[in-house]
């Protein structure tokens, strides 16, 4: 949880790479449950 306060902190890229993984895991999820809804819904 350190990175999300150290996120202002120019010295660690750490946070701009974790944000858009974390970014695309959500949705990623989201898509896979979304789809697996609509498959069972048929």
């Amino acid at each position: 949880m350190r990175m999300i306060h150290d996120n202002t902190s120019a010295t660690s890229p750490t946070p701009i790479a974790v944000i858009p993984y974390c970014t695309a895991i959500t949705l990623w999820s989201w898509l896979n449950q979304y789809l697996v809804i609509q498959e069972c819904g048929s």
